[in-house]
């Protein structure tokens, strides 16, 4: 009879370690604050100063996100917050542009009246 010898048992492959959980990626507070006053933007008297920081904190935000690697998000509410800081700002120099002529047309309409007035009193 032959003797045969046993043959080791194939190494088997470790089992799989658990992987630690990623961390939630957070979103920028610059780009919450860029929303926030971008809607502000639109509101009589405080408009344009909201408008230039949503403008200016939304273009922060997005460079931010873009160099974060995915630990941050935000990017569009970063976006949205950029766009209404822009309109808010060009409707507000829209709307002061038209207040500034409107009140230059009274005021010239208001002289006329007064010379015409004048004039005939002499």
């Amino acid at each position: 009879m032959e003797e045969t010898t046993p043959t080791p048992p194939e190494p088997q492959s470790p089992a799989p370690q658990p992987t630690a959980p990623k961390p939630a990626a957070k979103t920028d507070g610059k780009a919450i604050a860029s929303l926030i006053l971008g809607i502000f933007s639109f509101a009589p008297m405080v408009g344009w100063i909201c408008a230039i920081i949503a403008i200016i904190l939304g273009a922060m935000s997005i460079k931010k996100i873009n160099a974060s690697a995915g630990a941050l998000t935000g990017k569009p509410m970063a976006i949205i917050g950029l766009i209404l800081g822009i309109l808010g700002l060009v409707l507000g120099l829209i709307w002061t542009i038209v207040m500034i002529v409107g009140m230059a047309a009274a005021a010239v309409e208001e002289v006329g009246a007064a010379a015409f007035v004048v004039s005939s009193l002499v």
